[in-house]
């Protein structure tokens, strides 16, 4: 039965690991009915969705993930309905494919001044667009004399997160910082897309921390400040809120006027490892938040299957 829905996924134009098309052909298979594939920081991949929405029929929404800063903190910010003809959006996101490009191109430099034996165009030829962070842990890893060079140091045999979350994460001795919207001006951008902006796992604890808000002492009074500047919904439904912090996260949209979102935050089939359509292998993304938000948005950056 047709009744999933799925609003975060990456497609191999940002750090995804399959082709807009494959994504639509796995959505068809795995019975979702409601889609939006959100690259970091690219619109690229929205003609060929719609394309592939019509072809899978599939009801498609335009989506993109923006990466924003709050208060010198990354957060991630949800486009909903959004014309990816804007200039403004296409300004915005131009902007942030150039500062990932020369924060890996940095982060690189260092890798290699720690050992690593690895080249900027070597990371840069496993991008299918936008440069990210997974593109630099692959290419890493992928050499057998740099995964015996992190077993050497680290004691365990290096996977794309370990090397992340060893090496290019804040605080870690290969990060570099990349330039950043402020996040006024992502929700400002996205609006004036004709779409709505969401706040991606604002609780992320599991595998997105340190982009959430678990690092500030009042999480509802940053949602508050947020909701001033022009937010319109959170992601409630994320595989990394625990239970607990999904149920705090519907009451506090419910009661503050927020829309809502869910997306298992699809890259490939280890990250998150579990179907389209859930946060966790028993946790299904309601779908009466796919349906509302296809309900809220302009129809022009839809396409509504019959």
């Amino acid at each position: 039965m047709k009744n999933k829905v799925e609003l975060q996924v990456h497609s191999n134009h940002s750090d995804g690991s399959y082709s807009v098309a494959a994504l639509f052909k796995m959505a068809k298979k795995q019975g979702v009915a409601i889609f939006s594939i959100t690259d970091h920081d690219s619109v690229v991949g929205i003609p060929k969705a719609f394309e592939a929405a019509k072809l899978f029929k599939i009801s498609y929404i335009a989506g993109v993930e923006l990466t924003v800063v709050y208060q010198k903190s990354e957060l991630h910010l949800l486009g909903y309905g959004i014309d990816h003809h804007n200039a403004g959006l296409r300004k915005l996101t131009e902007f942030s494919r150039k500062s990932r490009a020369e924060q890996i191109a940095k982060m690189t430099i260092k890798l290699q001044k720690l050992g690593y034996q690895v080249s900027f165009a070597q990371v840069k030829s496993r991008a299918h667009g936008l440069i990210a962070r997974p593109h630099l842990a692959d290419e890493i890893i992928a050499n057998p004399k740099n995964r015996a060079y992190f077993k050497k140091r680290h004691g365990k045999l290096p996977n794309r997160s370990l090397f992340i979350q060893t090496y290019i994460i804040p605080g870690k001795p290969a990060f570099v910082e990349k330039k950043y919207v402020p996040i006024k001006q992502g929700i400002d951008v996205i609006h004036k897309a004709g779409g709505f902006a969401f706040l991606s796992h604002p609780l992320g604890r599991r595998f997105s921390e340190g982009i959430g808000l678990t690092s500030y002492r009042n999480w509802r009074r940053v949602l508050f400040n947020l909701k001033r500047m022009g937010l319109d919904g959170i992601e409630v439904y994320a595989p990394d809120h625990f239970v607990s912090d999904q149920k705090t996260l519907f009451r506090f949209a419910k009661r503050n006027h927020l829309l809502m979102s869910g997306g298992s935050d699809f890259h490939n089939l280890r990250i998150p490892g579990i179907p389209l359509g859930y946060v966790s292998k028993k946790r299904k993304i309601p779908y009466s938040v796919g349906k509302n938000l296809l309900h809220q948005v302009n129809p022009k950056f839809t396409f509504r299957a019959k």
